[in-house]
């Protein structure tokens, strides 16, 4: 008998076919908050700076990325760095695939310098509907002391990690959590939040968070206020690869129920023994 197992690793299905290049104006990617000053609305992040030259997934010669340029624009395939064997190239790639994927997914998604968790709306919490089924998943609710006032807001969250297996690259999904005191400013016991949950959650609820984690990246899932710019993709996202295994058995486990079977129970349980 076989048994079909769904991973956490979501292919990147395209990415932009061209890297631009220009000299820099700056020497450290932080002095761009320095030049753009008080601009307004989204900056770009799909860029970096090396060995004083600026590389982009995005054409620096018109809109911010201009300003940081001090020379004419030239550009390359992507497969260049792509495709390196080297971890030098392959490390600026991954640069650039992180910067895309913070800069396309805003306003859902907020990021820091490891962990990339979902932002909060104006009313908690935010619930989304699985589509084709009656499931709901809440990916951002608060928690409310004795006295009503909130304790902490609980972000689902996730380590962005690109990976690359026999020439394909993929986005290696592991669910976390990120905490904050009202859905913006970090909570200062976030780490002691985040490692009682860890401590009580099963298989089950992994595979949830990574079930919802890949159908909003490819944007399977309606977010409402907080949905990305559809025509600012630059990278996409197919479904989740799924193994096949030979179990040896007769009988597939029946215990094994579908990712989608009884997650509400599995939710309320672990904001029960969480809060307690």
């Amino acid at each position: 008998m076989h048994e079909t197992l769904v991973t956490n690793l979501l292919p990147v299905e395209a990415f932009p076919n061209t890297i631009y290049v220009a000299d820099a104006a700056i020497q450290r990617g932080a002095e761009a908050r320095a030049v753009w000053g008080e601009t307004p609305g989204d900056w770009p992040r799909d860029w970096l700076v090396w060995s004083g030259r600026l590389c982009s997934f995005t054409d620096p010669s018109t809109g911010l990325l201009s300003r940081l340029c001090s020379g004419p624009v030239s550009s390359f395939p992507s497969a260049e760095w792509a495709g390196a064997e080297d971890d030098d190239r392959r490390h600026r790639f991954v640069r650039l695939l992180k910067g895309a994927l913070s800069g396309q997914m805003r306003p859902a998604l907020r990021s820091s310098k490891d962990l990339t968790w979902v932002a909060a709306a104006d009313e908690l919490p935010v619930v989304i509907n699985i589509p084709d089924t009656s499931t709901t998943r809440t990916i951002v609710k608060e928690y409310p002391r004795g006295d009503g006032t909130v304790r902490y807001v609980r972000h689902l969250a996730f380590l962005p990690t690109f990976v690359r297996y026999d020439e394909q690259w993929y986005l290696e999904l592991t669910p976390s959590y990120h905490f904050t005191r009202d859905g913006h400013e970090p909570d200062f016991y976030a780490a002691s939040h985040r490692s009682g949950i860890k401590r009580i959650e099963r298989p089950s609820d992994f595979r949830r968070n990574v079930d919802t984690l890949a159908r909003l990246l490819r944007g399977g899932v309606d977010l409402g206020g907080l949905t990305p710019d559809p025509d600012h993709q630059l990278l996409g996202f197919s479904e989740l690869v799924q193994v096949r295994l030979d179990t040896g058995e007769d009988e597939l486990d029946e215990a094994d129920d579908d990712v989608n079977e009884d997650e509400d129970e599995d939710e309320d349980e672990i904001d029960d023994r969480s809060a307690a």
